[in-house]
């Protein structure tokens, strides 16, 4: 998937293959250009456990603003490790995210 509407529901999905167990986040943001980004309110991380073997992951979220809207520019996932209440993924932590391109990140119509 690489358009939605505005308000749909989108399923990200990755897959994990070999690396170093533990604790780790995938994470859902808004860009806003320029570097900038905002958690999606509601749907930000999921917290999971990995064994270093094999894992699919789903992330759910909903598109609330259009490319376009209050600077949005699209969505995209991330993944990192890190242990942390934080509902967040620090830039520091990130250890994999959609590449900066439209696609594979999620452009949104109104």
């Amino acid at each position: 998937m690489d358009t939605a509407q505005k308000g749909d529901s989108i399923e990200g999905r990755i897959m994990l293959a070999g690396g170093v167990p533990g604790r780790y986040k995938l994470c859902s943001y808004r860009d806003l250009g320029g570097g900038n980004k905002e958690a999606v309110y509601g749907y930000t991380c999921q917290d999971f456990t990995y064994d270093g073997l094999s894992a699919t992951v789903i992330k759910g979220f909903i598109a609330s603003k259009a490319s376009g809207e209050a600077g949005t520019v699209g969505y995209y996932l991330c993944l990192g490790r890190y242990n942390s209440l934080v509902d967040e993924l620090p830039d520091d932590k990130v250890m994999w995210t959609m590449p900066n391109a439209y696609p594979p990140r999620i452009t949104v119509t109104p």
